[in-house]
């Protein structure tokens, strides 16, 4: 298989080597990296920052997989962790299609819940769900869930998905109020969060 992986040099150690075992890479850091020339099996975005743009995906005509630390349609967009912490939501992992460019709306492939003790850290979740996001990744391409069509559950709810986005200004904004930045808990999170409503 020809597999197109789009993410942060800081991340590709974590998922270079085992995706190897199922196939041929490419790797592009930016969209301005990506070789669209090529024909792709399929695409995986792990902690990838820039959006896809429709032409990009149009030009990539293959279907695309995030792997996304965050229990969609819950924690949408970029430090999905510290939203779900802060709103009381569930925390998981999901692997969905991006198949437009809105924000983790995409359908979902295959998604676990995780259930932390409040007194974990943002930062120990954060390890924790891009694990887990790297193995359901794995569990999707390994069992051949990306091109079963009847393995994919429906779009995640709007009405909890739009109320779920936050931007990286607002992410940015609400971990200064934070005494510990990343190594807060979780149940501190949501209290602060709370506070400040």
């Amino acid at each position: 298989m020809n597999i197109l992986v789009l993410s942060r040099s800081k991340n590709l150690n974590e998922i270079v080597r085992e995706l190897a075992l199922f196939g041929k890479l490419t790797i592009a850091e930016t969209i301005e990296e990506i070789p669209f020339s090529i024909t792709y099996d399929f695409a995986i975005s792990y902690c990838f920052g820039p959006i896809l743009k429709t032409t990009h995906i149009e030009q990539l005509n293959c279907k695309i997989l995030n792997a996304h630390p965050s229990l969609l349609p819950f924690g949408r967009g970029i430090y999905p962790i510290l939203w779900s912490a802060a709103l009381g939501n569930p925390q998981g992992s999901t692997i969905h299609l991006i198949e437009n460019d809105g924000i983790d709306n995409g359908k979902v492939i295959l998604q676990q819940e995780v259930a932390f003790e409040p007194s974990t850290t943002l930062a120990q979740a954060h390890t924790t769900l891009l694990s887990l996001s790297r193995s359901l990744l794995y569990i999707s391409i390994a069992s051949r869930l990306i091109n079963e069509p009847n393995s994919l559950f429906d779009l995640p709810d709007q009405s909890i998905a739009k109320d779920n986005y936050r931007s990286r200004k607002q992410g940015e904004e609400f971990l200064k109020y934070l005494p510990d930045h990343w190594n807060t808990s979780l149940g501190e999170v949501c209290k602060i969060y709370k506070s400040l409503q």
